[in-house]
């Protein structure tokens, strides 16, 4: 991702161009019926298409397979697109097809005749009239010229062939080839300074994304910059992260880009010569606050930290790696309701652990016997008085307004609520939330889960376990409809003396789910407990009850 990143820098300092994206058809499919292997890159796909600075173009080939796969799945017959599997029909109706169907009105058609795929045509609908989305063919009639290169669908269609003989006939291989050509046509446009975007087609399709078979891009050789014609969405969202709006400060972009692969090859060289790469060192059960302030970090150590802190700090690394984690974690839930049990781990609380020792590490005025001390020389807290409560939000130092918190406190008069970003599995909340109420003494729970379509209420037994919960949906879908309920988008568990919440898919993309508990007489070690099992991100356990305590303190009771 860092040489894509750096190649689209350079693009943009030295001809002006931001990259922009044709759409595969599969990556639209599996996003509007919510399917597929690689279910986080729908996620990452969603919020691709929340970026209006960001173009994305329906090509031939994606064109002629909405119309393909809509008819196949309704069983609502399109005249023009029957034969169009033959080679013949497809480059001869190609022109027709485009001109001929105005996809408003096909659309409400569909949605009007069949109820059954009403929901999926309607999220087609949805991102086929998106401000930032562009046909093919009126670029082409902008430009007057045909954008299709040929040469290259000819090629492209003789190589897929060959690696992907299985297939029934020969419109799928030709589609994806006829996309290729796209793409050619339009590089070879932004070439002679027509266009001002550098194209990519954007999949998660593995044959597509593998360039050693056949996506060498005859346009663009000779100028000096790679010929990969594929990207996945998460390699498109870090080139959006890290590129600035024009190319003023571009080429500062693409430098920043070759300080991070030097940082990265730097570390790397370092820690293959350490001696725990040569063979496992045990370093026991303790914890890495007892580690520090015990004098046990040795100088290799602390240079390591010092390599790993440049490059884990930089924020346009801990955003993509963020933004990644919570693709992951909200597909890994919603395929949980099929039975499909995805880990999910996430390196953030690591780099929280690096950055923090790093930061200390490098302060002389105190030892690190007092580590809990040093926590304001890391942690920084915004009030906010909104009249009848406060809330206090607490962030790593020099992050400013846009960083996430490592958690949040409001304190209102009879009660406060605790709240932080979560990165915890539906299995890690359930056995979370039964864990903090059998502290209690709490078997029974009043549960809520809000869905796209509904909010369910059970009376539930502790703990609750994945497979009760998926069955508890299934039950309530029964005789609601035809589509279901939707994802689950939240989860709350209430009892006495407090109540238990939990974001389980984002309401919009790029959102952090958040974790919180509501109460009365709150008790630190309890929610410190739940902070460790779910949190996103990761505190010493002295620091957060340092900043438990601060919160605590009367001056923010209402």
């Amino acid at each position: 991702m860092l040489e894509a990143a750096h190649q689209d820098a350079k693009r943009l300092a030295v001809d002006g161009v931001h990259p922009c994206y044709l759409i595969d058809y599969q990556l639209l499919h599996r996003f509007i019926y919510d399917q597929g292997r690689t279910l986080e890159s729908l996620v990452e796909f969603w919020y691709l298409l929340e970026q209006q600075d960001i173009t994305l173009i329906v090509g031939h080939g994606t064109f002629i397979e909405v119309l393909h796969r809509v008819q196949r799945s309704t069983k609502i017959h399109l005249p023009r697109v029957a034969g169009i599997e033959s080679y013949e029909h497809f480059v001869d109706r190609l022109g027709v097809l485009s001109s001929f169907y105005d996809f408003n009105e096909l659309l409400d058609t569909l949605i009007r005749k069949d109820r059954h795929h009403a929901r999926a045509i309607k999220r087609l609908a949805d991102v086929l009239q998106r401000k930032n989305i562009e046909y093919i063919w009126d670029l082409g009639a902008r430009a007057g010229e045909t954008l299709l290169d040929q040469q290259t669908y000819v090629n492209a269609l003789d190589v897929l062939s060959s690696i992907r003989p299985s297939r029934k006939s020969v419109y799928p291989n030709a589609a994806d080839a006829m996309n290729i050509a796209d793409v050619a046509g339009l590089r070879s446009m932004s070439e002679r300074g027509a266009y001002p975007g550098y194209c990519f087609m954007l999949t998660d399709t593995r044959p597509l994304l593998d360039e050693r078979n056949w996506a060498r891009d005859p346009h663009m050789d000779r100028t000096g910059y790679p010929s990969a014609v594929s990207r996945t969405p998460v390699a498109a969202i870090y080139s959006h992260l890290i590129l600035p709006s024009d190319g003023a400060t571009a080429g500062q972009v693409a430098d920043n880009t070759v300080r991070l692969m030097y940082d990265a090859a730097e570390i790397e060289k370092e820690l293959r010569s350490s001696a725990g790469y040569r063979g496992p060192i045990s370093m026991g059960n303790d914890r890495w606050e007892d580690i520090a302030a015990e004098g046990r970090i040795t100088p290799e150590l602390i240079q390591q930290l010092g390599l790993l802190s440049r490059f884990v700090g930089d924020p346009v690394i801990a955003e993509t790696q963020r933004m990644y984690d919570n693709s992951r974690r909200a597909m890994a839930i919603w395929s949980a309701q099929y039975g499909d049990r995805q880990a999910v781990e996430s390196p953030l609380r690591l780099f929280d652990v690096i950055l923090s020792l790093s930061r200390v590490l490098g302060q002389q005025d105190r030892p690190l016997s007092d580590l809990a001390s040093f926590w304001q020389s890391v942690i920084e807290r915004s009030a906010d008085h909104a009249g009848d409560w406060w809330t206090l939000t607490y962030q790593r130092k020099g992050e400013g307004p846009d960083g996430v918190p490592y958690l949040e406190v409001e304190r209102h008069r009879d009660f406060a609520i605790v709240r932080w970003p979560s990165s915890a599995s539906l299995e890690n909340v359930l056995a979370a939330f039964a864990a903090i109420f059998a502290r209690h003494g709490i078997k029974h729970v009043v549960l809520l889960l809000g869905m796209e379509c509904d909010v369910i209420k059970f009376d539930a037994e502790l703990p609750v376990t994945p497979d009760e919960f998926q069955a508890g949906i299934r039950e309530a879908e029964d005789g609601f409809a035809r589509d279901g309920l939707g994802k689950p988008l939240w989860i709350r568990m209430n009892a006495e003396p407090f109540d238990l919440y939990a974001d389980l898919f984002p309401s919009q993309p790029g959102l952090d789910p958040v974790l919180g508990i509501c109460g009365t007489g709150l008790d630190f070690l309890h929610i410190r407990e739940l902070y460790q099992a779910t949190a996103q991100r990761f505190l010493f356990d002295s620091w957060f009850d340092a900043v438990l305590a601060d919160a605590a303190r009367d001056e923010w009771r209402p």
